[in-house]
């Protein structure tokens, strides 16, 4: 067995762990379908000087790909998620895409409503 298909046997242990079902909408109307993915909220802040001048939270969800190509589907920006956290379903609207490591992206996510 190579080191991808290990990666992505650990990957999918830890999303169907940690994972909340998602269903994720494509821009432009295409089919909802569901997947399981890992919701977390990244701080980052801006040091311009001896201290932090702000802090920012970005909502995130970490993907496996082959969720994605076993639909047809490239993830992109504009795609709406529907998940519950904090016990309140709401919806995101995906504002980027990053790969990370193999057979992972990561979708960077902002309010839409709730």
């Amino acid at each position: 067995m190579d080191i991808d298909a290990i990666m992505d046997l650990a990957i999918t242990a830890a999303r169907d762990t940690f994972g909340r079902t998602v269903t994720y909408t494509p821009p432009g109307g295409g089919a909802a379908f569901t997947i399981a993915a890992d919701f977390q909220r990244t701080a980052s802040s801006e040091q311009t000087g001896q201290s932090v001048d702000y802090s920012t939270y970005s909502p995130v969800l970490d993907c496996r790909m082959a969720d994605f190509d076993d639909e047809g589907v490239d993830p992109r920006q504009g795609a709406l998620v529907t998940l519950t956290a904090e016990g309140i379903a709401q919806t995101y609207e995906v504002t980027d895409v990053q790969p990370t490591a193999v057979g992972t992206v990561v979708l960077v996510l902002g309010r839409r409503s709730t």
